[in-house]
């Protein structure tokens, strides 16, 4: 059973990409995983660890709970790093292009360190 998905609320310069792509969201699986999805647009030239967006919060515990979690995903440049505070805050780590897929993000919220 999963939570359905909530958005990812974007930054300025971010935007989904559209054109039949999922847009930016997330869903938390009562397994305890957290599962992101969704094609952003980049309308800015980006500096190194830049704030793409944060998560919307219907409901508390999913995000990382030991700390920031670095995943690797795919971008027009090829692939970068993409961290996930405890926060929610999504930071890109690197020169991305005109678009960022979180496709594939997987974390477990219930994990100890």
């Amino acid at each position: 059973m999963v939570e359905p998905y909530a958005k990812i609320n974007l930054n300025s310069g971010f935007e989904n990409y559209g054109f039949g792509f999922e847009d930016a969201s997330y869903e938390y699986r009562l397994d305890g995983f957290t599962v992101v999805q969704g094609l952003v647009r980049v309308n800015k030239t980006l500096t190194n660890n830049e704030v793409l967006g944060q998560f919307q919060y219907p409901y508390s515990g999913h995000t990382p709970t030991n700390g920031t979690l670095r995943f690797p995903v795919v971008s027009e440049k090829g692939v970068i790093a993409v961290d996930i505070t405890t926060s929610g805050q999504i930071i890109v780590r690197g020169e991305a292009g005109s678009w960022i897929s979180l496709s594939g993000i997987v974390f477990n919220t219930h994990a100890k360190g």
